[in-house]
């Protein structure tokens, strides 16, 4: 089967660049008398020796000019520039062999800055993140759906969970790719601090598929979603995986990729 290590010496093989390993995951694969191991890797672009922040591409945000919107006089607004995607690099292995290769929205790195960043300490960057998480849940509910089976889609609890217990498994200094204006093509990389983690709570939920609505215990564990990004220079709350507008928090000012 393949390792950690391995699959980090064959990215090397057959992509350009400096790739790092950013999490990876494995279940086993039953039929009769047959058992295979199933093992998708996610890899992060190195620049410098410095990640460019692995995040999901399908909880991406959007910014405000590259989405559809209604305003107060129920006026529809067309989308004025793309959506621009992350790059994702993912393998997927099984029993050893690779079975699926995905490398997508690929970015090139040029005109490095030898400008000297002052970067704020860790201390600070964590104090921020404890007094905004709550406000954070609190206020980015717009399109939170009840869960299904257990299993939450969204990155926070609904405002109605009862109880919510939040695990920080990973803190990672990085580069986080933001436009350059409207562009879809070129854009800047700043430093910031990802928090990624999982949460369980207790909240309303359709149980079983059926229709009925019940209190119970719901998860969220995606690989690469950040509960929330810190600007690492002003220790600003960027808006890194959203559904609504930017806002303002008591940690910093919300900002739009």
């Amino acid at each position: 089967n393949m390792t950690d290590d391995g699959a980090e010496n064959y990215v090397k093989d057959i992509v350009s660049g400096e790739w790092h390993l950013f999490d990876s995951a494995s279940k086993e694969l039953t039929e009769e008398n047959c058992t295979l191991e199933k093992t998708s890797f996610f890899f992060e672009r190195m620049v410098d020796g410095v990640p460019v922040n692995y995040i999901r591409n399908s909880y991406l945000p959007y910014d405000e000019l590259s989405r559809p919107w209604i305003d107060e006089d129920d006026n529809f607004h067309e989308a004025q520039c793309d959506v621009w995607d992350n790059e994702s690099l993912t393998m997927i292995f099984c029993s050893g062999t690779l079975q699926s290769f995905q490398h997508s929205d690929p970015i090139e790195v040029s005109d490095a800055s030898d400008e000297a960043l002052f970067l704020l300490p860790f201390d600070e960057v964590k104090d921020i993140f404890e007094n905004t998480i709550t406000m954070q849940i609190m206020t980015e509910q717009e399109y939170h759906l009840p869960a299904v089976d257990g299993i939450s889609f969204c990155r926070y609890p609904s405002v109605d969970a009862q109880s919510v217990e939040m695990t920080i498994t990973k803190v990672q200094l990085g580069y986080m790719r933001v436009r350059e204006g409207n562009s879809s093509t070129e854009g800047s990389l700043i430093p910031v601090w990802d928090f990624y983690g999982t949460w369980n709570s207790q909240e309303p939920a359709y149980a079983d598929g059926g229709d009925e609505m019940v209190i119970d215990s719901v998860t969220m564990d995606r690989i690469g979603v950040p509960l929330l990004t810190i600007d690492a220079r002003d220790g600003s709350v960027v808006q890194r995986v959203q559904s609504g507008p930017s806002t303002t928090f008591p940690g910093g000012i919300g900002e739009c990729e």
